[in-house]
């Protein structure tokens, strides 16, 4: 829903009112509920299942997209959740009755792998936001924080996370770590927290009297498996896909070096191809856009000059990249 109202939707929400933007596509954008604590996932095999399963309702009630090509596209979180359908899409495939076209994900600033996004300091030293200090106490808490990943204690873990972003946050006086370059959080796309809760808006997106929550719950039931990993899922997936993960240059949260932690480790056939080739500029209407690197069916990208949310930020440079994506015409790196 923050997608559709606040980025590449159908409405420019505004303080106190909201434009219908005219489009010449279609798509589609709801929300979901439920009236029980066991509605709401734990760990990402119960998210995968059960996104499949709404995958294929969705495509017995509409069987003329059954032989559409289908991509799976996230951004943040949904670096797990993207790789945990396809995962389940793969696997459900070779027997399911209803076969999922599946070509491939796109992940923009994709929070897959923890233990490799767990590493702040470095990052935020080198861009002068913190000093020596505060960096060697964040690396402790860092070091801390993976060593409780590798036993297990997940929740723990987590904890670590938050005091290193809050460390960083408290002693940078910067408030939004998902874009450097605005020290607080700007209200992207307007106020669509109050939009959503006019009747006339209720009425018209069926919801009832629903309370409308910006995902707290969901955030809460899923703390325990925060820190767990989808690395061999995203492998594999790598193997039988095309995998893009694009990066805004920007951002902190899952800021682009961090990223590459990930990617340089990944075990895939291709993957010595990846670390080999070179990285190549992407343009958009003349305009230096980015980079890109790739390796087989894996294709990495900065985004330059944007933060955690590259559609909002660079949203031209975005349709591109994702058009390149799903007709398979991205330039191929230097090997």
């Amino acid at each position: 829903m923050l997608g559709g109202l606040c980025s590449d939707g159908h409405f420019d929400v505004s303080i106190g009112r909201a434009v219908r933007q005219a489009c010449s596509a279609t798509w589609n954008l709801g929300f979901s509920f439920t009236n029980s604590t066991q509605g709401y996932a734990r760990e990402q095999v119960q998210v995968g299942a059960e996104l499949y399963s709404a995958i294929v309702q969705f495509l017995k009630v509409f069987p003329e997209l059954q032989t559409v090509p289908f991509f799976l596209t996230g951004e943040s979180y949904a670096g797990k959740y993207v790789p945990a359908l396809a995962y389940t899409i793969h696997h459900n495939n070779p027997t399911a009755e209803l076969k999922v076209n599946l070509k491939g994900i796109a992940v923009g600033n994709g929070f897959t792998d923890p233990i490799t996004i767990l590493a702040y300091s470095h990052f935020v030293y080198q861009l002068g936001l913190v000093d020596t200090n505060i960096y060697k106490y964040m690396k402790n808490v860092e070091e801390a924080g993976k060593m409780e990943i590798r036993l297990g204690n997940l929740y723990d873990a987590f904890l670590l996370l938050n005091v290193d972003l809050d460390t960083y946050i408290e002693n940078s006086h910067h408030q939004n770590p998902y874009n450097i370059l605005y020290e607080v959080e700007p209200q992207v796309g307007g106020d669509f927290y109050n939009f959503v809760e006019l009747p006339e808006v209720r009425l018209a997106i069926h919801v009832g009297d629903q309370e409308f929550s910006s995902g707290s719950d969901v955030y809460e039931y899923m703390v325990d498996d925060f820190m767990n990993t989808v690395r061999p899922w995203l492998e594999e997936i790598i193997e039988n896909y095309r995998v893009l993960y694009y990066s805004g240059q920007m951002d902190v949260m899952v800021a682009y070096p961090l990223s590459v932690g990930l990617y340089n480790t990944l075990e895939f056939g291709a993957a010595q191809e990846y670390r080999n080739s070179k990285r190549v500029p992407w343009y958009v209407d003349g305009r230096l856009a980015g980079y890109l690197k790739s390796g087989g069916n894996f294709t990495e990208v900065l985004v330059r000059n944007a933060g955690h949310m590259v559609p909002t930020d660079q949203p031209v440079w975005a349709l591109d990249l994702i058009t390149r994506f799903t007709r398979d015409n991205l330039p191929p790196s230097r090997k």
